[in-house]
């Protein structure tokens, strides 16, 4: 399952890489990459890490388009609009509507997602950590996100990380793609 730590990433691209080289990404090298396969024998030399299953309906939420958060949810280092530097009009626009009360939010009242209990594992495990943490999936930091958390990826609500991960191109690689280009899964299934 997914998880929460850190991790090396591996991407695709470096499957074509060795295929041209005579040898065949599989799926088994990339299990072998993510993070809860390599953390045990690595523990001494890595920063303390916990793992918190993450079910089909939450990754299924990661993945839907738009950034609408779980009822109840708490964000501590929301980014403001005006404190980061925005170069485009559609991320000064993602900025004002994350920034927006939740009930001004478009859609946030029908279908909004819960997943309380998730939640709660999340903040105990922060709190376990020390109050403060670096979420990873399996492979991936979702470090291109941090725009929507004022620039840092330390987290201290399970709200920080959801944000994290609902921003993220490298969460959403993980969860789709991380497959890609091995020889023994059949192309789009990841």
């Amino acid at each position: 399952g997914l998880g929460f730590g850190l991790s090396l990433g591996l991407a695709s691209a470096k499957g074509a890489a060795m295929a041209a080289f005579g040898y065949a990404l599989l799926a088994d090298h990339v299990d072998a990459c993510a993070l809860p396969s390599w953390y045990p024998a690595l523990r001494r030399h890595s920063p303390a890490t916990r793992f918190v299953a993450l079910s089909d309906a939450f990754v299924d939420y990661l993945l839907e388009d738009g950034v609408v958060l779980p009822r109840g949810v708490s964000v501590s280092t929301m980014a403001e609009p005006g404190t980061i530097d925005v170069d485009e009009e559609d991320d000064a626009w993602a900025l004002e509507e994350l920034a927006a009360p939740r009930e001004e939010v478009p859609g946030a009242a029908a279908g909004d997602p819960d997943f309380k209990g998730l939640l709660r594992k999340i903040d105990e495990t922060i709190a376990a950590l020390g109050g403060a943490v670096f979420p990873k999936l399996n492979w991936s930091a979702p470090r291109d996100a941090v725009w929507a958390t004022a620039g840092a990826a330390k987290c201290g609500t399970a709200g920080d990380i959801v944000l994290l991960l609902k921003s993220s191109e490298f969460a959403a690689h993980d969860l789709e793609h991380a497959y890609d280009g091995c020889a023994d899964v059949a192309a789009g299934w990841s």
